[in-house]
């Protein structure tokens, strides 16, 4: 049984690399005070200062639920005060930084939700505001509310191009 859940937990999991790249081979590690398996429903719960790497990339959270669809496509949220997701910088792109009380991953779907004081910081250039989504296989940030009944708003901070010398 342990292999089988090992197995339905690491199937799913590459999503959280936003490239396609040599990460995806990487061991996926997930460290927790508490973790349970609920078979009939494909949902596996770790609880309790969570930590989830898999090669450079990290998310901590308190809480990180995991739910593998029979098809195999899974569904990840991560909530916390704030979960967060680190992936560093690579020779092609800058450092990713993105913080949220939830971050969720459909992998069907291929979108990464930051929910409630979302923020991506990406180099020097920031997104934050109330609901943030990333298309993964458009790379397209889509940033705004959830619905109309908030007055947050969006903000957004592209750095200067030119150097001082």
């Amino acid at each position: 049984m342990r292999l089988k859940i090992k197995y339905l937990l690491l199937s799913g999991i590459t999503f959280w690399t936003m490239n396609s790249g040599a990460q995806q081979a990487e061991a996926i590690r997930i460290v927790a005070d508490q973790a349970e398996r609920f078979e009939l429903t494909g949902l596996t719960q770790y609880r309790g200062r969570v930590i989830l790497t898999q090669g450079a990339i990290t998310i901590m959270a308190d809480e990180l639920d995991i739910v593998q669809s029979e098809e195999g496509s899974a569904e990840i949220r991560a909530t916390g005060t704030p979960a967060s997701f680190q992936q560093p910088a690579s020779d092609s792109e800058p450092q990713i930084d993105a913080t949220a009380q939830t971050i969720s991953y459909r992998e069907g779907a291929r979108i990464v939700i930051l929910e409630t004081n979302a923020k991506i910081q990406r180099g020097d250039s920031v997104v934050s505001g109330p609901l943030i989504q990333y298309f993964i296989d458009e790379k397209r940030v889509q940033a705004g509310t959830a619905d109309d009944s908030t007055t947050e708003r969006v903000e957004v901070v592209i750095p200067s191009q030119t150097e001082v010398p």
